[in-house]
């Protein structure tokens, strides 16, 4: 991952649009307000199967990122994290486009965004059509 795409991790955790840690990403997932699952590729096995359950019964997409569980750390500042969650739709997206660019052989990437992209864009038909009430 890029010096860049590792910074931008810091910059969401900065702006309060970041959770971190594996009950307060099953928290928000359960309660609807992620918007993308992240996980470290050296993440617990047991972490990793209850955190792609939750986010698949919810429909929100989650995604291995080529950090391990101390580069992750570093990036948000923080000790010791394995998964975190992208609470707002723009920084989602914004993510997923310079992580699926760095790693365009990724399925999985262009999935998760092509997901946020469809998410995105029903939620600018459903702002259009209050708006028209």
């Amino acid at each position: 991952m890029t010096e860049d795409t590792i910074r931008f991790l810091g910059l969401i955790r900065r702006a309060g649009k970041l959770e971190i840690g594996d009950m307060s990403v099953e928290a928000v997932v359960k309660n609807r307000r992620a918007r993308l699952v992240l996980l470290a590729e050296d993440a617990g096995g047991g972490i990793t199967r209850k955190i792609q359950n939750t986010t698949k019964e919810y429909e929100i997409p989650n995604i291995t990122i080529p950090l391990g569980k101390q580069e992750l750390s570093q990036a948000i500042g923080r000790d010791n994290v394995a998964v975190a969650a992208v609470m707002d739709l723009g920084f989602s997206t914004s993510l997923l486009e310079k992580i699926s660019s760095e790693y365009p052989e990724e399925t999985e990437y262009l999935d998760s965004l092509q997901m946020l992209e469809a998410k995105k864009k029903t939620k600018r038909t459903n702002r259009a059509d209050n708006r028209r009430k």
